[in-house]
């Protein structure tokens, strides 16, 4: 009796997916290993503060893309992003009047909150409107991922040294990565059971649900931050000269702007595919 040795005992794909998750996770370990005792109520908070976040966008985004190409043709997409960058831009540069009250510490709160509140009003006037409010929550989506995030770092940047950058933004940036999957994961479980408006009251949940974890980050060392001469950097054409004066940041620049148009591109052409194969009851689910 012979035995055939070459049979594998495990098929290669499933070897190859428990070597890549074994890398995953000794990289994730030796990344925690680096956190020290001091550090690890700042790196928590904010490591629960992005993931929250992620999680709630997660939700509004599934909920707003259901909802636009559920109602409205995705050919017309293309104002919407156009729209998102204004917006956004001019946010950028004139923060609302109820941002300044807030201590720095406090400040991402308070977008938080707020992100809760205008979501909720969405869910709430989404069935006396009309297919205006799919536009407008579309560009509020977007919008808000971009303040957010970036007023999430910048608080980030005051709080840690760039020593403590290079061992500590790794992990807190899975926070982002991790949400993103809860998010995603949780609306897939919504939308078999509810309609898609629904979801835009799930995710203002879950950002007032975190708007709690930046008051966990140290106030010590937030208060020493003077973000005024930020505030006041914050001119695009102050901005353009020191750009285009360094090198570097021009290249960074391209890069982004590379990055960005490619994504919209894949993104849009995505969106037409599904707008025209997936019907408008089976969006949520999809």
């Amino acid at each position: 009796m012979t035995t055939n040795s070459r049979v594998p005992h495990r098929f290669p794909d499933i070897q190859e997916a428990q070597v890549f998750l074994n890398r995953v996770s000794a990289r994730l370990l030796s990344t925690v290993a680096k956190v020290r005792p001091d550090e690890r109520k700042d790196a928590g908070a904010a490591f629960l503060t992005l993931f929250g976040f992620m999680a709630g966008h997660a939700l509004l985004e599934t909920a707003r893309d259901a909802l636009f190409l559920g109602s409205l043709s995705a050919r017309r997409l293309p104002w919407v992003y156009l729209t998102i960058a204004l917006v956004a831009l001019l946010l950028g540069q004139r923060e609302p009047p109820f941002v300044r009250r807030f201590s720095t510490r406090n400040e991402l709160t308070g977008w938080l909150v707020f992100a809760a509140a205008v979501t909720a009003a969405f869910w709430v006037l989404m069935p006396w409107s009309g297919p205006w409010i799919y536009y407008a929550l579309y560009t509020w989506s977007g919008v808000l991922a971009t303040l957010v995030v970036v007023r999430f770092w910048t608080l980030l940047s005051g709080l840690f040294t760039v020593t403590q950058a290079k061992r500590l933004f790794a992990l807190i940036g899975v926070g982002s990565v991790a949400g993103a999957i809860l998010g995603s994961g949780l609306a897939r479980v919504l939308a078999v059971w509810l309609p898609a408006r629904h979801m835009v009251l799930a995710g203002a949940l879950v950002f007032l649900l975190s708007s709690g974890a930046p008051s966990l980050l140290s106030r010590g060392q937030l208060v020493k931050t003077d973000l005024s001469g930020l505030r006041r950097v914050w001119d695009m054409g102050t901005v353009g000269r020191m750009i285009w004066a360094r090198p570097y940041l021009r290249k960074v620049v391209v890069l982004i702007l590379a990055a960005t148009v490619t994504f919209t591109m894949v993104d849009f052409v995505f969106k037409l595919t599904v707008d025209r194969y997936v019907g408008s009851a089976e969006m949520g689910a999809f």
